[in-house]
């Protein structure tokens, strides 16, 4: 009867005992579960566009720490020195960036127009800004030793520039307006010259000619302060959307754009510009952006730095 009860006893002590393992397991079970959702709510996945949104704001960084170290402490423009310039080289800059594989010739019409609106509006003589003796030094490219032909728009900007200012030709119709469709023929015709053969359409022809009229007045009525830089640049994207149907990266192209023309105009030395601008370009290139956005980038910086330096030089 005793050992009976004995035999019972350790029986039941065995159920208790695997119970409590079992008991202890599905708590040890439950537990890693709920750690492992905890971990995993816990941490907050980093979307692709938020990554690209940090380095794009680490390579605003990097610009303004270069810009920094050439920006004088006078930052009003000295209007009888430089003028409406400036928004020159911005103007050609943005809309350079904007049409693409037109803006080759695109980036030169716009320079030109607002220099000829700018002259007007002033009663200069328009001829006084052309008389350029020599262009060789007045040109800049970034070259890391992986240059390409179309890491040289630019440059070829300025040769176009220069071809047109040495033909003497007068832009200007009977009726004192501009003739945008004659400026951007000969961009087309020059660009020719240097082997860049742009095949736009007619009806392209009149878009570009139309959306170009619409950027050099929307930075003209800027530069006499009827409104602000940020509603020029809203009127000259509308004005592109309207007219033609392509994705751009308008709002970032903008902000590094304006970052470097603010610097751009405090820098009248040529060595010093070429200098600037070989840093920038040393951001863009290592810059862990989207490539497309990356080379826009590149096309507005070398548009505006070039012009920068052609229309400076062009004062003398």
């Amino acid at each position: 009867m005793l050992l009976r009860k004995k035999n019972k006893l350790k029986f039941q002590n065995k159920i208790m005992k695997k119970k409590t393992f079992m008991f202890y397991a599905v708590l040890t079970i439950l537990l890693t579960a709920c750690s492992s959702n905890i971990e995993e709510t816990d941490v907050i996945p980093v979307s692709a566009n938020d990554s690209e949104e940090l380095e794009f704001e680490n390579l605003c960084s990097d610009i303004d720490a270069i810009g920094f170290k050439y920006n004088s402490p006078i930052t009003r423009v000295d209007l009888n020195k430089w003028g409406g310039r400036i928004f020159s080289a911005t103007v050609d800059g943005i809309t350079g960036y904007i049409a693409g594989p037109a803006g080759w010739a695109v980036g030169p019409l716009c320079s030109w127009a607002f220099d000829e609106h700018w002259e007007n509006c002033t009663n200069q003589m328009r001829a006084a800004s052309r008389r350029i003796d020599s262009y060789s030094s007045y040109t800049y490219v970034f070259d890391d030793g992986t240059m390409a032909k179309s890491d040289s728009i630019g440059y070829y900007h300025n040769m176009i520039l220069y071809d047109l200012a040495k033909s003497g030709k007068d832009y200007i119709t009977i009726d004192e307006e501009i003739d945008y469709q004659a400026i951007l023929d000969d961009c087309i015709s020059v660009a020719r010259k240097y082997g860049i053969y742009l095949n736009i359409s007619s009806a392209d022809r009149q878009k570009y000619v139309s959306f170009s009229r619409d950027a050099v007045r929307s930075f003209a009525d800027c530069y006499q302060q009827k409104i602000t830089i940020e509603e020029a640049y809203n009127n000259i994207s509308a004005s592109y959307a309207n007219k033609f149907n392509e994705k751009l990266y308008f709002d970032k192209v903008e902000i590094v754009q304006r970052k470097i023309a603010d610097i751009l105009n405090n820098i009248d030395n040529e060595s010093s510009i070429k200098e600037y601008a070989d840093q920038v370009n040393v951001v863009l290139r290592d810059a862990n952006v989207n490539p497309k956005l990356k080379n826009d980038l590149k096309t507005v910086t070398d548009i505006t730095v070039n012009s920068k330096l052609y229309w400076s030089t062009a004062q003398r």
